[in-house]
């Protein structure tokens, strides 16, 4: 989509994914991470990688991870990618961005993952969970503390 001069003409503000990195070689490129969330005044849109500009007005509240923007579509939780195509539309009243490949979703108060074919691979039944990183996820079942992996087996949990 061709930039307009409207904005152009607007100053921009780039929320770039944060990045912990030892030195610059560490950090991932633009080309890596995909399209950026950027702002205009309350307006919400993404930039690609050409600067091309999607301002999205069919969808709000943009949060990126793993190369896919959250979004509210109809007031529901939906992923897009950055082309502005639907991916996956969980079955939740919540969501977060995604990390290693699963997202975390909310359902009944209950927290589940899904992944992005759209599939729920663990279930909506913990009272809480954190987003996956390096391959594990904190949840809370029934009061314990659990990490569990990819699929929701149980790799650990207080005694």
């Amino acid at each position: 989509m061709p930039v307009s001069r409207r904005w152009l003409a607007a100053p921009l503000v780039l929320v770039a994914p944060a990045v912990a990195a030892a030195d610059a070689s560490d950090a991932p490129s633009f080309a890596d991470v995909g399209p950026y969330s950027i702002r205009d005044g309350d307006r919400p849109g993404l930039i690609d990688r050409t600067g091309g500009v999607d301002p999205a007005p069919e969808f709000e509240a943009q949060k990126l991870g793993d190369g896919l923007a959250l979004v509210r579509e109809d007031g529901k939780p939906a992923f897009i990618d950055g082309s502005g195509n639907v991916v996956v539309r969980p079955d939740a009243g919540r969501a977060f961005p995604f990390s290693d490949g699963r997202a975390v979703f909310v359902k009944d108060r209950k927290h589940g993952f899904v992944d992005k074919a759209g599939t729920g691979v663990v279930p909506a039944t913990h009272s809480y969970a954190r987003p996956y990183d390096k391959g594990l996820a904190f949840v809370l079942d029934r009061g314990r503390s659990l990490y569990v992996h990819a699929e929701g087996n149980v790799v650990w949990s207080e005694p």
